[in-house]
């Protein structure tokens, strides 16, 4: 129910004219009128007064900041969540790099290879697992198809060198 509809019910609801009103909210019947056409909204210390003048409570207005607070609050968690979340890639990400880059100058055992890859694939899925659900399926088959696209490009290329 709209703010209008509500004075207009509640004040004949108790037998008010527009007039009476008016009256105990200090402003003109044209006002009261305006009011519950809803060509206008009365401001904070006529809703004030019309809601002890009729006895009731409008919500909206409390509940439209209230939201917006809980939209405020919620993105700020994001945001604070976002550079968190960024910082801790950097700092997790980047040295695991760093010790895959070293090891693989270093390594030579085409089966060492598959396993580790294979460990580090599924080390990445469960992280990827923790974001979304339906990211984390697309990722994996993404994955899956690289990495095996990947080992038979090399395998094919190590058995044409030999």
């Amino acid at each position: 129910m709209t703010l209008g509809k509500m004075i207009r019910e509640k004040r004949i609801e108790r037998g008010l004219t527009q007039q009476q009103l008016a009256d105990k909210v200090y402003v003109t019947r044209q006002t009261i009128s305006k009011w519950e056409l809803e060509k206008s909204q009365p401001d904070q210390i006529s809703l004030y007064l019309i809601e002890n003048a009729l006895q009731f409570k409008w919500h909206h207005i409390t509940e439209e900041g209230e939201r917006s607070e809980r939209t405020m609050s919620r993105i700020r968690k994001n945001i604070a969540s976002t550079v968190f979340g960024l910082f801790f890639f950097g700092i997790l990400f980047l040295p695991i790099r760093i010790i895959g880059v070293i090891i693989r100058k270093n390594w030579r055992n085409p089966l060492l290879q598959y396993i580790g890859i294979s460990v580090a694939i599924g080390i990445y899925s469960m992280y990827m697992h923790s974001l979304t659900v339906k990211a984390f399926y697309v990722v994996l088959i993404c994955l899956i198809v690289l990495y095996l696209s990947i080992s038979i490009y090399f395998s094919s290329n190590e058995m044409n060198a030999k």
